[in-house]
């Protein structure tokens, strides 16, 4: 703080704008078998040896740090181990400046000339238009399968995404999002802005050895690398076993019709569009519902309560959503995986604040049946 008599003579570091949230979020991508890191499984001449779980190994991100797991550094703050199951999955959300800068090649789509990039943290996508793709038909278009082996009739990574690696914690403000192939092609056209030319402290960037890429399409570049994914084991123990465990964590304080003591306190968060079925497979279900922004943290989870018998709602599936405190509404999407075809369930939904507090609100029980 400036005191009297003092000029400020700094400057701004930085105005550009870094076109990124600052959290983790979990996207939901396939787990990628050309990634090295599940081959790796054998010492080297030092007798080191970087995954001895093979394909046995699963990537939970931000949850991993948060136990101090494997592969992960030391976490800065034991008490933080507790909220590990909310973040499974989440990885760091990076800048989308520079997104599409390539050393010489004019760009990062085919056909080109262009230069290969993998995108996302496991480099499963290869084109910025794959990547806006994906956000927009990754539920549409869902299929409970392994990268490689999506059904007869079907393309990869255009109307096939295998399921996710990591199931929990899914983003689900994005995946159904209804754009055209033009909108889609607009978006890659306004990333494609975003480069700013910067060099330092890469001087050299432009010495560029290798050879631009020519042919194919950006929408389905990159599929003549596919491989079939072997089949999984479980995910180790030394990974998933690691308390507090991964998975739907019990919501104790999810409120019965009956507890009106509780609901007084609540009366202002409604729900103000009924729950809807978004999406139906034999598999899957997307449930979506509105209600006026709730308050407390910026983070809130939305919660599905469902099951085949009305009167005991056993399962529970629940998605993050960052509320946007400048709008009154919330749209909440849940994802209800691994349900069985031809099969009538029943569900009730709410919402929680990211440390568990209920938001109050729950709706009737509704059902559904897959078809």
């Amino acid at each position: 703080m400036l005191k009297a008599g003092q000029t400020d003579t700094s400057s701004t570091a930085m105005v550009n704008p870094l076109f990124t949230c600052f959290g983790s979020a979990n996207e939901g991508l396939p787990l990628n078998p050309r990634d090295a890191f599940y081959y790796e499984t054998k010492p080297d001449s030092y007798g080191f040896t970087p995954n001895p779980y093979g394909f046995g190994y699963r990537d939970l991100g931000l949850g991993t740090f948060l136990r101090s797991g494997f592969g992960s550094g030391p976490s800065p703050n034991e008490s933080w181990r507790q909220y590990a199951p909310t973040v499974d999955g989440q990885m760091q959300v990076t800048s989308l400046r520079d997104v599409a800068l390539t050393p010489q090649c004019p760009t990062t789509e085919a056909p080109g000339p262009y230069f290969q990039k993998e995108l996302f943290h496991n480099g499963y996508l290869k084109s910025l238009k794959r990547v806006v793709h994906f956000y927009n038909t990754r539920d549409k278009y869902a299929y409970p399968v392994t990268s490689g082996h999506c059904p007869a009739g079907t393309v990869e990574k255009v109307n096939c995404w295998p399921t996710p690696e990591v199931p929990n914690n899914i983003d689900m403000t994005s995946g159904n999002l209804g754009l055209t192939d033009e909108e889609e092609n607009q978006i890659v056209a306004f990333l494609q802005t975003l480069s700013d030319g910067f060099t330092k402290p890469y001087l050299n960037r432009d010495t560029f050895t290798g050879s631009c890429m020519t042919g194919g399409s950006a929408a389905t570049q990159g599929n003549e690398s596919l491989i079939p994914t072997p089949s999984l084991p479980p995910c180790s123990s030394t990974i998933c076993g690691v308390a507090p465990v991964p998975g739907p964590k019990p919501i104790s304080e999810s409120l019965s019709v009956q507890d009106t003591s509780m609901l007084a306190n609540f009366t202002s968060i409604r729900i103000i569009r009924r729950p809807m079925i978004e999406l139906a497979r034999d598999n899957l279900t997307i449930v979506r519902w509105t209600t006026n922004t709730p308050g407390g943290s910026q983070m809130h989870y939305g919660i599905v309560h469902y099951g085949t018998d009305p009167h005991h709602l056993m399962e529970t599936a629940k998605s993050p959503i960052r509320l946007n405190p400048n709008h009154s509404s919330a749209v909440f999407r849940v994802r209800l995986d691994n349900l069985k075809p031809e099969t009538t369930y029943y569900y009730s939904v709410g919402s929680l604040e990211a440390a568990g507090k209920t938001d109050g609100v729950k709706s009737l029980i509704s059902r559904f049946t897959t078809p």
